[in-house]
């Protein structure tokens, strides 16, 4: 049993440990309390660097956290002990130095405060001051903010960059190498006016784009890395051995029947023939026809399996299908499918360009030349003026983004031109991917019925199965145009 001598000497010596265990902790409350104060001076400062005002909140919490640091540190030692715990938690699994920038340079608690009301102070937030975008002259243009000249002049300014950036490259690899083949990936290989230069610049014998030309396509140049470096499996040069890149899913004629009858879609089944002749007629009298065959498109263009399909004869098709049938600005242009053996009578190109991934200018014969009027005319209505015999698919300036179809890649939609040739003159559709705005191309029948159902499509032909807008369950009717958020 302890003797009160014993306890009294017990009792001094805790109050002197707590004591002294107070003057140590001090510095440390004092330290914390600084550097928290620098962090919010440097979020207070930041936006100096790129000529904005400075955030004179973050002055204020670094000047608090100063004068408590160095007059007051005991009021700081709760949350610096709560910080060095935590620190003692995480130091366990991660390196001193890593430790040191997570605490002191990112999770400080003003930051965390920060974070959780929606404010990254590590993160210049540009005013959306007119001032803050002096360099393009004006704040970027919304959807559905009509069109002016600096917007157009803006798009024609980057578009000339580009095209003067790759000739210099393509031009240079060819005195660097004497390369004749020329073969082109990456995102800006989408750029179909730049292609179509580097084509009409003539320094290559041959020029393949690779369909799936954005971060997508890394896929394919992966698994040939593979193939070839690391299995040591030979090289073959056969051209294009994706042969139209119809890679992905495709139904068969009885799963697409059991597909719509279960989503309640009404449906007359047709053979072959009369399925082509059907869609031809309609094609040629106006309609829009959303067109489902075989295996869906490898890459971001709709090469006619999952295509919606126009007549690019009628001066309103672009209008109507970007207005009531894609749901977005009507001056977004559409690019012509052609017989591969027609492209020359059409166009100031005579090379396949499958994967919609050339543009080119129509040939004159073809063009119609504005009037006085017309040409006077500004943005929209001078876009909607008739420019060729092909107007749903010729921009201002007479080009055309080209998809050449062979017989050989894709039969089905090469007899669909042919025989819209037969019933109008001309080898030529719109085609636009199976989608609307914000929505994924479809994959599947019951996405095409759906799809179908919610824009102002008129037909639809998913394999041998025909389907009429005026046939169907008026119950189904979506209203895509405000369930998807603009892409």
């Amino acid at each position: 049993m302890a003797t009160p001598a014993k306890a009294m000497h017990r009792r001094t010596m805790t109050h002197q440990d707590s004591a002294s265990g107070q003057h140590v902790e001090e510095p440390r409350d004092r330290a914390f309390g600084l550097v928290v104060a620098c962090v919010c001076l440097s979020v207070a400062l930041g936006p100096l660097r790129h000529g904005h005002a400075p955030r004179w909140w973050a002055f204020a919490a670094a000047s608090v956290f100063a004068l408590v640091a160095l007059r007051k540190p005991a009021l700081l030692a709760t949350p610096s002990r709560l910080w060095t715990k935590l620190g003692v938690l995480l130091g366990k699994v991660v390196s001193p130095i890593a430790l040191a920038i997570l605490l002191y340079g990112v999770l400080t608690p003003v930051a965390m405060v920060i974070r959780v009301t929606g404010r990254d102070p590590l993160r210049l937030k540009l005013d959306r001051d007119a001032d803050s975008y002096d360099l393009f002259g004006g704040r970027p243009r919304k959807p559905d903010e009509l069109l002016v000249q600096r917007h157009m002049d803006l798009a024609a300014s980057i578009q000339l960059v580009i095209d003067e950036i790759v000739l210099r490259l393509t031009r240079s690899l060819r005195t660097d190498t004497g390369i004749k083949n020329l073969c082109l990936a990456g995102g800006v290989a989408l750029n179909c006016v730049a292609n179509g230069k580097v084509l009409r610049d003539g320094r290559f014998e041959h020029i393949y784009i690779q369909p799936a030309a954005g971060d997508a396509g890394g896929a394919v140049g992966a698994a040939l890395v593979g193939y070839h470096l690391q299995l040591g499996r030979p090289r073959q040069v056969n051209g294009d051995a994706m042969r139209g890149a119809y890679l992905g899913p495709a139904f068969t004629q009885a799963d697409i029947e059991t597909r719509l009858t279960g989503c309640g879609a009404k449906f007359e089944r047709l053979d072959d023939a009369a399925l082509i002749s059907t869609c031809a007629r309609d094609l040629a009298q106006g309609k829009a026809l959303g067109w489902f065959q075989g295996r869906m498109e490898f890459g971001p263009r709709a090469l006619g399996n999952r295509s919606i399909l126009g007549d690019p004869r009628s001066p309103s098709m672009q209008r109507t299908l970007n207005l009531k049938v894609k749901y977005r600005e009507s001056f977004r242009p559409f690019a012509p499918s052609l017989l591969r053996e027609r492209v020359s009578d059409w166009f100031e190109l005579d090379s396949d360009s499958p994967y919609m991934l050339l543009v080119a200018d129509v040939v004159k014969r073809r063009r119609r030349e504005m009037t006085a009027r017309e040409k006077n005319l500004f943005g929209i209505d001078k876009l909607n003026v008739a420019r060729s015999d092909i107007p749903a698919v010729t921009h201002v300036d007479y080009s055309a983004r080209i998809q050449t179809v062979h017989a050989d890649t894709n039969p089905r939609y090469y007899a669909l031109l042919s025989a819209f040739e037969r019933e109008t003159g001309c080898p030529i559709l719109v085609n636009t991917s199976f989608n609307v705005l914000g929505e994924p191309i479809v994959c599947k029948p019951e996405g095409g019925s759906r799809c179908f159902m919610g824009c102002e499509l008129d037909v639809l032909a998913v394999g041998n199965c025909y389907l009429r807008k005026d046939a169907q369950d008026p119950a189904l009717k979506q209203n895509h145009a405000a369930a998807f958020e603009p892409d």
